[in-house]
């Protein structure tokens, strides 16, 4: 299997699996209109809602259809629905770690790390391991859920990818993170809030308190230029929120 193939293999995985694993999930944990009656009471979170999330929000009481991966498990997590993974938030769980709250934390990781990726090509290797992980994701699910996501993702993983198909699902997915980093700004800080922007780097920004901002899109040691410490204001919402 050439790279692209596999690099779509995973896009496919990602974009028409994984949200519907968190939706079955979520059907599971709680009512969906009890969770919008959760979220509702969290006035910190609602400020940081763009229009898109808000539309999704209004629609929450009438199931979680709608509600893609990123917006529902900010939703969990904020409403404390979802707990802590054993090795915590924005670290990958340890092989022994196998609680409901680690896969979500390894599938929110994996789709992260492949939306994230600058080049569309994917070792065999990492392939593996990826097929690997969410197949064993999957079998836990299937005994939670009552699902069959363990015989999907095997048959998408074998499945023949035309190369007009794989450029469409490589499209799909640079526009799904597009719409995930979709800017509020508030008033600049420092020139180096214009130099990102111009420069088109995906960077999501919170307003705060109508005068500072958040910026988060990867980690800071990997941006050349370094936003001041004392200029990131964290309200509880956000410090509990990983994008």
């Amino acid at each position: 299997m050439k790279a692209r193939n596999r690099f779509a293999h995973e896009i496919m995985i990602v974009v028409n699996v994984f949200p519907v694993m968190i939706q079955r999930l979520g059907e599971r944990l709680i009512d969906a209109n009890a969770l919008h009656n959760i979220v509702m009471t969290k006035q910190e979170l609602l400020k940081t809602l763009n229009t898109r999330e808000k539309n999704i929000l209004k629609g929450l009481p009438n199931g979680y259809k709608n509600c893609d991966m990123v917006f529902l498990y900010k939703m969990l997590r904020i409403s404390n629905i979802l707990k802590n993974p054993k090795s915590g938030y924005g670290h990958k769980p340890l092989s022994s770690d196998i609680s409901i709250e680690d896969d979500v934390e390894r599938l929110r990781i994996l789709r992260n790390e492949l939306c994230h990726r600058a080049n569309p090509e994917i070792s065999e290797e990492d392939h593996e391991l990826f097929s690997q992980t969410v197949i064993s994701i999957s079998k836990r699910w299937d005994k939670i859920c009552g699902s069959e996501f363990a015989k999907q993702i095997d048959e998408l993983l074998s499945r023949d990818i035309k190369e007009h198909r794989i450029a469409h699902y490589i499209k799909k997915i640079r526009e799904e993170e597009e719409l995930k980093y979709t800017l509020v700004l508030a008033p600049p800080t420092s020139s180096w809030v214009s130099e990102r922007i111009t420069c088109k780097v995906c960077v999501y920004v919170i307003c705060i308190q109508q005068t500072k901002a958040i910026f988060w899109s990867m980690p800071i040691t990997q941006l050349d230029v370094r936003p001041d410490p004392e200029e990131l204001v964290f309200t509880e919402a956000e410090q509990n929120v990983v994008l």
